[in-house]
């Protein structure tokens, strides 16, 4: 959590472009511009989605793999954001198709995110932009086939995207039919009655289900059914370095017992990986300064503080993770 605020409090700084030249003051930027003898420099952030939405920035120019039509319209938004006047060349590239297809050919891609399914009617046959939308569609994004669907009689989710993004969005928010399914003798000698789908609508179209539980199981919040492990990267006794350590629960209700696993499941990316020829990473916080800052600001101890502010969730990993400050966790393959 400390190391992403310090990202995020990075980015929002370098990323307000509301005086285009006042990027080119920044500490960080100008120590970095100053001691390189090339002419040209390239900051890139390389994002998850998280990046398309909440986040008040301005970029020069992206390139994005897809996953929807809402998420190019919304990473659309986000390129010069704040500087208005014309622009004569392309700024947003999108590739034709994304890794996930690549990877696992003839599989739902379009998801997580995205509004893809694996089965019908929310299964596209082409994982192709080309196929999927119209010439004007990716040649202009933006937000008007979003705004503007088609009949439903027209929507041909399974072939193109957009349509796809209306037939999920009205199956989700809209009023459903009973099911047609017959009932079997069992269900009719119990009175039981067709189930009607579970949505956003169910909220207003049964107000008494508020007194019961079954909306909130049936719909759970952020459901992420990935089975994760907790933990904290907490200071040496000395606090001149920091080590990983899973949390468990304790005895008590309240209490947490937190196990060293730095040397079997922290596998540490060195810093030499990090770099290239001429690259370098631009973004990372030093984690144990971050740290050093919030506890005196808090006035907390500094093992406190990282109990607090120094955890994650990571998926469920036999092998562990690799890590790095600029990068984050990722599962050891």
């Amino acid at each position: 959590l400390l190391i992403r605020s310090a990202i995020e409090t990075r980015l929002d700084a370098t990323l307000n472009r509301r005086k285009p030249d006042a990027v080119f003051e920044l500490p960080d930027i100008r120590a970095r511009l100053d001691r390189s003898p090339e002419p040209d420099q390239l900051f890139i952030v390389l994002g998850s989605p998280v990046t398309e939405v909440g986040r008040d920035h301005d970029y020069d120019w992206a390139i994005v793999e897809p996953s929807s039509v809402r998420s190019l319209i919304q990473l659309a938004g986000r390129i010069r954001r704040h500087r208005p006047g014309a622009v004569e060349t392309a700024n947003l590239l999108v590739f034709d198709t994304n890794l996930k297809h690549l990877e696992s050919p003839g599989e739902a891609a379009f998801c997580r995110p995205g509004f893809e399914q694996s089965e019908e009617p929310f299964r596209l046959r082409t994982h192709r932009l080309a196929d999927l939308l119209d010439a004007e569609e990716i040649r202009v994004i933006d937000a008007r086939p979003r705004i503007l669907p088609r009949p439903d009689e027209q929507l041909q989710p399974t072939l193109r995207l957009v349509d796809l993004e209306h037939a999920r969005m009205r199956r989700q928010m809209l009023p459903q039919a009973a099911s047609s399914a017959p009932l079997n003798a069992r269900q009719l000698r119990s009175g039981q009655k067709p189930k009607t789908t579970l949505n956003a609508a169910s909220h207003w179209n049964a107000p008494q289900a508020w007194l019961t539980a079954v909306l909130p199981q049936q719909q759970r919040f952020r459901d992420d059914p990935t089975a994760t492990v907790d933990v904290a990267l907490l200071p040496t006794e000395d606090e001149d370095d920091y080590v990983l350590h899973r949390i468990d629960p304790g005895k008590k209700k309240w209490e947490s017992v937190y196990v060293q696993i730095e040397n079997s499941q922290n596998h540490r990316i060195p810093d030499s990986q990090m770099r290239g020829e001429r690259v370098e990473p631009w973004g990372e916080a030093d984690y144990l300064e971050a740290l050093h800052a919030l506890a005196e600001s808090l006035e907390m101890s500094l093992p406190a503080c990282a109990q607090r502010y120094g955890t994650v969730s990571l998926p469920d990993s036999e092998q562990g993770w690799r890590f790095h400050p600029a990068l984050g966790f990722t599962k050891e393959r």
